[in-house]
């Protein structure tokens, strides 16, 4: 695969975090008030996704375009279970709809986009970029409640590998797929944000980078705005 070193390390290095975690981890078997306490261990997320900045020749569909996620993660806290920090890995998709197409120059050095012809018929027009990606966040959590719920917080930092991307296109005549979109960046990394109560939580993802590299391509920074489902 064209990115099995980047895939390798990344794993190298999630698999170290999660050893020295292991390592300061208190020795004796935790109490099953303590298990019981370990929350946001899996999260799964829907949001609609877009770019702070589109070429004047596009439109972006926002209703259409979306981002779906996975993310296990480790808890650590306190003892009082108020304040702590989030480890994990997972997998996200970023898929953007709009009404121009991606191409590319005849030498392949910049990627541009040009608009589809307002005649024109189609159900799908999208990029889509997957990613593995790793997150580290400060936690914030209340008191539990009557009910055993609690108002949760968290901020921290999300990076990403680029596994696979996408061009798709379909109409009346059939569908048009292309993998492997040129001059984008392998890596991403940004903010990541949740505010929630019991398994439901709203947040969101803004990028520190832009999907192209720098003079390659259009000046995209994606964001994500959605809700969570924290288990």
């Amino acid at each position: 695969m064209k990115y099995s070193k980047s895939i390798l390390s990344f794993l190298f290095i999630i698999g170290l975090c999660n050893s020295v975690l292991a390592q300061t981890a208190p020795t004796s078997t935790p109490s099953l008030k303590k298990v019981g306490s370990m929350q946001d261990n899996l999260i799964l997320s829907i949001g609609l996704t877009n770019w702070v900045t589109t070429p004047s020749q596009m439109d972006v569909n926002i209703i259409q375009s979306r981002e779906f996620g996975l993310m296990m993660m480790g808890e650590r806290m306190i003892p009082s279970g108020k304040l702590g920090f989030g480890l994990g890995f997972g997998f996200s998709s970023q898929n953007v709809h709009s009404d121009a197409m991606l191409n590319t120059t005849i030498d392949g050095s910049k990627s541009y986009f040009t608009k589809l012809h307002d005649s024109l018929d189609y159900s799908i027009n999208k990029i889509s970029l997957n990613f593995i990606d790793a997150q580290l966040e400060l936690r914030l959590h209340t008191a539990p409640n009557q009910k055993s719920k609690r108002f949760k917080f968290s901020l921290g930092l999300k990076g990403g590998i680029l596994l696979q991307s996408h061009v798709k296109f379909k109409d009346d005549d059939g569908t048009y797929k292309q993998s492997g979109i040129a001059n984008l960046n392998k890596y991403q990394y940004g903010l990541v944000s949740r505010l929630g109560y019991g398994n439901l939580a709203i947040g969101g993802y803004y990028s520190l980078v832009e999907i192209f590299k720098v003079g390659k391509g259009p000046e995209l920074i994606p964001y994500t705005v959605g809700v969570y489902l924290t288990l």
